[in-house]
């Protein structure tokens, strides 16, 4: 499926088939468990605070463009200045911080890599 015929979430959502090989192979190469979600964003859209614990993620615009803030989970104040992605842009999340997308003026889908424990 397209990723522009993509239902739109509130969240990230497991990623199909299509994310496997690109799982598996970023896996290999960093020895880690890697788990692959979308998260579809409608124009206006915005997210809460997203995180997966301690495990490391990043974002990667596949389309459209958003705003993201990043916070430490200990703390309320954000862990980093308001950054503007476009497609094809990425950005890590360090273990321990959520991330929150807004600005939204454009359909934009997000693929959301979660790199997990060591193997």
């Amino acid at each position: 499926m397209p990723v522009s015929d993509m239902p739109e979430s509130s969240g990230p959502v497991a990623a199909g088939p299509e994310a496997a090989p690109l799982a598996a192979a970023l896996g290999r190469t960093l020895g880690c468990s890697v788990r692959a979600y979308y998260h579809v964003l409608p124009v206006g859209g915005a997210s809460e605070r997203v995180g997966f614990g301690d495990d490391e993620v990043t974002l990667s615009v596949a389309e459209g463009a958003c705003r993201m803030r990043l916070w430490s989970l200990t703390g309320t104040e954000c862990a980093a200045p308001d950054l503007r992605l476009r497609e094809g842009e990425s950005l890590f999340v360090p273990g321990g911080h959520v991330y929150k997308v807004s600005d939204v003026h454009t359909p934009t889908v997000l693929l959301v890599l979660v790199l997990g424990e060591q193997v």
